[in-house]
């Protein structure tokens, strides 16, 4: 009989002589397994005796394991029907249900079979629990379990179940004990190494968790490959996320490289594979497998995702690439919009991902944004409905008597992050008489930032990649609003920001651009960053702040900033006379278009030195790296020597480099933001040439700011022109570093912002209790 079949009742009728012999047959293929023979074999056997119970448990049983619904169906209906008091029928379509993902109806059906059990069955007892795991009520699926195995207290089945139902219900620590009481009797159980991995990952050991995962992984590939395709698929995925965690991408390709030969025309495995490229930083690379995949099923949902994500790089080689790349990212947007929610609800939360890179590469377009926010919001929405979480605590609304306004600031870059410099003031300077504050911070890293924010917040959570425990924690806290401080740059703050999860859902600029999603009511900005008519930029309300709209306070101090400054000048091999300019961004920054602009600089300055720091992959680097060299020869100059091309450092050697420098010249295509205050607190000069977006602004709104408005470009030859004379005219040069370093502190101590942003969400959260809209164009007097 197949395995997991449900077990016969002691006494059933006798079989005919001819119906017997039809029957045995059927078991003796089944084990043989040609389960299709099989099938025909019962449904002869069934033709001679059409109501036989066993007949009908062994026909659902087998078509069940081979995957036919509708006939295991047919048969445990017939079962349940003719003969009711035999509790296979209903422990059949139990079974039938989950697999069908009903686990609400397949509940019903395994509560009628326990109460026709004639004992305890611990079959019966898994699949039960399997069940109200899948509901989110995990204490009544560990009840059932712990009642069983009061009876088969060493069943591998129930022990792996308790693991992952443990699991599940945020108790990864009981969930690593159990799976390895399982794999210290049965080394080699499969579910039990996955349990485990889960588990050690939740806790935030990857390096931990690799060894089982890695374990399930080799035994599937191992001969004979008699593994599915999704156990191979989903082992995979495991060894992926522990070896994206430990940033050990080579292997993790190689490792996909394994499993697409087992599975070379498989589009999941295809898929799988241009993940584990485009993490490593092979970006061209990642898109080859993903076409195929295409190629083998055009509307495959995963890789549908992907082509529209990855081809959007961090840098490419011209205009005319950017260009092309953006149109196709369009393209795959449109026809993600066309595929139902439900297929997309089972993409991979690895790649749940934004089109991060898209801003970068010029003006958002906002439809294809607003499509790819609604498709999202339908997914997320579709799949939360098929994964529900319990509340761990009733609905929380304060402490006893506390009527004030909950609020909930929820990032995974509550850490030493450029997001928690930028935005730690607002938790700080939300107004407590009118406001609880809740932090939810999404990462397994934490250090002296993370407990700094946890000693200003009412209440903390620390949630190690927890977007299901983090739904949970938001249930209990019932928040009347949300504030996201970037979307983005983390899938986990991304998957529960497209959920309405509070009546007011904010994101903030830690991302510059418009999330798109419906879900989203408000954007955070600032006042001096954004363009005139910048509302028609975002799906979202545009609230524009006070002044930057932040308070943003410097993390450090340099004892003796000029024998920094040798030193580091002198590791680079250069000497006080030789001019030093600064250009310390990330690749995405730098648009082809740009390129000229340092090449015209350096022509201009046939003395100076530009400091760029180096991707951490090596092609993005090789590509930049090879626009800077002709551009450079275009304009005459040789880039041998001119370019110092510094390797990725710690924030103390980066902070010594901005020491040494003599002037920073900001990117124009994406303005820095951190790195410019960090510039400007170690003493340099700031040129920028702002643009027409957000996150083109950063550095103009910083340096209006301080009432310096000199070094901002009004065109790319004043660009060029102030660069010059920022290096020729010292005096000039020194003079505006010392008329910002006296002005800096007012930027450092400004609680406008917090007072503006306490005074936004008060007025939200009461119109959002009212039913009033938050319409984008509705007065609003605090938004400014």
């Amino acid at each position: 009989m197949s395995q997991n079949a449900p077990p016969p009742l002691p006494v059933s009728p006798p079989l005919p002589v001819a119906a017997r012999a039809a029957f045995l047959w059927c078991l003796r293929l089944d084990e043989g397994g040609d389960r299709p023979g099989a099938l025909e074999a019962c449904r002869n056997a069934l033709a001679l005796a059409p109501d036989h119970p066993d007949l009908l448990a062994a026909q659902g049983a087998i078509a069940l394991a081979e995957n036919d619904a509708s006939q295991a169906r047919a048969a445990f209906d017939h079962l349940a029907a003719t003969t009711p008091a035999d509790a296979r029928g209903w422990h059949g379509l139990g079974r039938v249900h989950l697999a069908l993902g009903e686990p609400a109806d397949a509940l019903l059906a395994l509560d009628r079979a326990t109460e026709r059990a004639q004992a305890p069955l611990a079959g019966l007892a898994h699949d039960r629990a399997l069940a109200l795991r899948q509901l989110g009520r995990f204490d009544e699926a560990l009840a059932t379990l712990e009642r069983a195995l009061e009876h088969s207290p060493g069943d591998c089945a129930l022990l792996t179940q308790k693991a992952r139902v443990l699991e599940r219900a945020r108790r990864p620590r009981d969930a690593a004990e159990v799976a390895g009481q399982v794999l210290a009797r049965h080394p080699d159980d499969a579910t039990a190494q996955a349990v485990l991995a889960d588990a050690l990952l939740t806790l935030g050991r990857p390096g931990e968790a690799l060894a089982p995962a890695r374990a399930l992984l080799d035994r599937l590939l191992a001969p004979p490959a008699a593994a599915t395709p999704e156990a191979l698929l989903d082992a995979l995925e495991r060894v992926g996320r522990c070896l994206r965690v430990l940033g050990r991408h080579g292997v993790w390709v190689e490792d996909s490289r394994r499993v697409c030969a087992r599975l070379p025309d498989h589009p999941d495995a295809l898929s799988a594979l241009a993940t584990a490229l485009w993490w490593s930083g092979d970006f061209p690379g990642a898109l080859v497998p993903l076409r195929r995949a295409l190629v083998l099923d055009p509307s495959h949902p995963t890789a549908l995702w992907q082509s529209m994500l990855y081809p959007l790089q961090p840098v490419y080689a011209t205009e005319a690439a950017r260009a092309e790349a953006l149109a196709e990212h369009r393209r795959a947007a449109r026809d993600l919009a066309r595929l139902p929610p439900e297929r997309l609800s089972s993409v991979d939360p690895l790649l749940i991902g934004y089109p991060f890179y898209a801003p970068y590469h010029g003006p958002l377009d906002l439809d294809a944004q607003r499509r790819i926010g609604a498709t999202l919001c339908a997914a997320q929405a579709d799949w939360a409905a098929r994964h529900p979480v319990a509340a761990s605590s009733p609905a929380h609304s304060g402490p006893r008597g506390d009527d004030r306004k909950r609020v909930a600031f929820v990032s995974a870059f509550f850490r030493a992050h450029t997001v928690c410099k930028l935005f730690k003031a607002w938790i700080e300077d939300l107004d407590r008489d009118r406001f609880h504050v809740s932090v939810l911070h999404l990462d397994e890293r934490a250090d002296e930032e993370t407990a700094a924010i946890a000693a200003l917040a009412d209440r903390f959570h620390h949630l190690p990649r927890g977007g299901m425990a983090a739904r949970a924690v938001l249930g209990d806290l019932a928040p009347h609003a949300i504030v996201y401080p970037e979307l983005g740059m983390n899938n986990d703050t991304l998957r529960l920001a497209a959920l309405r999860l509070a009546p007011v859902q904010a994101v903030a600029w830690g991302h510059p651009a418009s999330s798109g999603l419906p879900t989203l009511d408000l954007f955070l900005s600032s006042d001096l960053m954004e363009p005139e008519g910048g509302e028609a930029a975002y799906s979202e309300r545009l609230v524009r702040l006070p002044g930057l709209s932040i308070r943003y306070s410097p993390a450090f101090s340099v004892d003796d900033r000029e024998q920094a400054r040798r030193e580091t000048r002198a590791a680079l091999g250069l000497d006080e006379a030789t001019p030093l300019l600064l250009s310390l961004q990330t690749h995405p920054k730098y648009a082809p278009a740009d390129d000229a602009l340092l090449a015209a600089i350096a022509a201009r300055l046939p003395e100076a030195r530009f400091a760029l720091i180096d991707s951490r992959f090596p092609i993005p680097g090789t590509i930049l790296r090879q626009r800077l060299d002709d551009a450079f020869r275009a304009q005459g100059v040789d880039p041998e020597g001119r370019i110092l091309m510094r390797p990725p450092m710690p924030l103390e050697a980066y902070r010594r480099l901005n020491l040494a420098g003599d002037l920073f010249l900001d990117t124009p295509a994406w303005s820095g933001g951190n790195t410019t205050f960090e510039a400007i607190h170690c003493g340099l000069p700031i040129l920028t040439l702002p643009g027409t977006t957000l996150w083109a602004r950063h550095s103009a709104a910083i340096l209006t700011a301080l009432g310096i408005d000199e070094t901002i470009a009004r065109d790319r030859e004043d660009y060029v022109d102030l660069a010059e004379r920022l290096i020729r005219d010292p005096a000039w040069r020194v003079g505006l570093v010392k008329r910002a370093t006296a002005a800096k502190n007012a930027l450092f101590t400004d609680r406008r912002p917090g007072a503006a942003l306490s005074d936004v969400l008060c007025d939200a959260i009461d119109r959002a209790s009212s039913s009033s809209p938050l319409a984008k164009d509705a007065p609003w007097p605090t938004a400014r």
